[in-house]
């Protein structure tokens, strides 16, 4: 096992199964070995950077706001929170209301988050619901409001907070009624 900033790394060796005359050699572990990795661990850069942006963090499952502060703070984000109640969101949106995006989970101890949702549109700050609910668990008059579907990738994550922060290139577009240039 070995310790590494990222994390733990296993290297596991083991002999290969032969027969016949090779199984009579003394097996080379000298050889050069892969270095296999967790799959899902990447480390993802986001379209834009993102560093020093400032996103506060509304969500009531600890793990969940972990993942996402870990997820935000590995490329530079200033996170806030989390916050997990209705009462905390809202006293950090109007105390300190200079955030540049807000994730927020549709529902927060069996409270709807309209009334936050409504402040932060007061205060036009850019945010985005985080549910594993779908539209239909969102508060209703925000029912069309971006979402963030729980279980999410990182990838999924730093793009969500890149669109947010409005540092997403446009890139370009196809236009049907334009002439080919000639």
């Amino acid at each position: 096992m070995i310790v590494e900033a990222d994390g733990l790394r296993w290297e596991i060796t083991l002999p290969l199964n032969v027969s016949g005359k090779d199984a009579l050699r003394k097996p080379n572990y000298a050889t050069k070995q892969a270095v296999l990795g967790p799959r899902s661990i990447q480390k993802v850069r986001p379209p834009e950077p993102l560093r020093g942006r400032r996103f506060l963090i509304v969500e009531d499952e600890p793990l969940i706001a972990l993942e996402i502060m870990a997820g935000l703070e590995s490329v530079g984000v200033d996170v806030e929170g989390p916050v997990g109640t209705v009462e905390d969101a809202l006293r950090a949106i109007n105390d300190d209301g200079s955030f540049d995006g807000v994730l927020l989970d549709g529902n927060l101890r069996g409270e709807p988050a309209d009334e936050i949702a409504a402040a932060l549109t007061r205060r036009n700050i850019p945010f985005v619901f985080v549910t594993g609910y779908g539209r239909q668990a969102l508060p209703e008059s925000f029912g069309q409001s971006p979402m963030l579907t729980k279980p999410f990738t990182q990838e999924q994550l730093l793009q969500t907070a890149a669109r947010l922060a409005g540092t997403v290139p446009r890139g370009l577009r196809l236009h049907k009624n334009r002439k080919p240039l000639t």
